[in-house]
């Protein structure tokens, strides 16, 4: 065991070395071409979804008629759906929707992962047992039949899709989270914050949990992306949002009767979760390169 001179020694080294290994992260993320690229593209994404209001030609719920059914052209780009309505300007509003939904379900979906898992691996025997028979329980059905479920009980609407999505995530999380904290409950900074009194909140919060995020970061990143096409799934079997919210998945979904004739309606959404789901796994990826121990020197 550590005396008390050794154990400030010990977290004072700890927090020196964190900050070293958090320089060297970004170093190598930004000499990934791919992670910038993903990061690059997520940062327009999100621009547009922010500045929406002022970057779109038209209002994106304004109708008409007289113009419904045009085809991509000068005067609007992604052409106009059945409606009259002008689909970029929905298709930049819609990134508020879509990245908002994919943001929110990762993070209930990891947070409440996080909790259980540093619980689960902290205590062990009964309360791991217990929480690891509820995650096996919530794994023992396929994700998307798991949301549809939800969704079905929840009913229709933004939020409800985001809690339909979130509950299936929170196994992946909390399974990472304590098998992370399994292998560093015994290290020694660990020791040290228990011979400075600390409580056990304070050890699972402060010492704990963010030593062993590195991975849940890296899994948050990509499960963005996931919730993005998950969502755009349930919108487009009708238990997602609903239009007129111009949520990328639900103008698939509104698009599709006119598929044949008017392609452009449902190639533009899909062409944007496609590149949004890419470039989120690019940066997750590229996360996951920078953070793997075996490339530290």
């Amino acid at each position: 065991m550590l005396n008390v001179a050794e154990a400030r020694v010990a977290q004072i080294e700890k927090k020196e070395k964190h900050h070293k290994n958090s320089v060297l992260v970004l170093k190598r993320l930004f000499q990934n071409p791919g992670a910038v690229v993903g990061l690059i593209i997520v940062l327009i994404m999100v621009f547009a979804a922010i500045f929406a209001p002022y970057l779109t030609p038209y209002k994106y719920n304004k109708i008409n008629i007289l113009e419904a059914y045009q085809f991509p052209s000068l005067a609007h780009p992604a052409g106009t759906d059945q409606l009259g309505r002008d689909i970029l300007s929905r298709l930049m509003f819609g990134a508020r929707y879509s990245l908002q939904i994919g943001i929110w379900t990762t993070l209930i979906s990891t947070v409440a992962g996080i909790i259980l898992g540093a619980i689960a691996g902290f205590f062990g025997k009964a309360v791991d047992e217990l929480i690891m028979r509820f995650f096996d329980i919530l794994q023992s059905m396929p994700g998307m039949i798991l949301n549809v479920a939800i969704a079905s009980a929840l009913g229709t609407g933004f939020l409800n899709c985001i809690i339909a999505l979130s509950v299936a995530g929170i196994p992946r999380s909390g399974r990472l989270i304590r098998a992370s904290i399994l292998s560093i409950r015994e290290m020694e900074y660990i020791q040290a914050a228990s011979l400075a009194n600390s409580s056990t909140t304070k050890i699972i919060s402060k010492h704990l949990i963010p030593n062993a995020l590195s991975s849940s970061i890296v899994q948050a990143t990509m499960s963005i992306g996931g919730a993005i096409t998950a969502a755009a799934a349930l919108a487009y079997l009708g238990l997602g949002v609903q239009p007129p919210i111009p949520e990328w998945g639900a103008m698939l979904s509104e698009g599709r009767t006119y598929i044949r004739a008017y392609p452009y309606m449902t190639i533009f959404p899909g062409v944007l979760i496609v590149i949004t789901v890419l470039a989120l796994n690019l940066l997750g990826d590229g996360l996951r390169d920078a953070l793997d121990p075996k490339l530290k020197k």
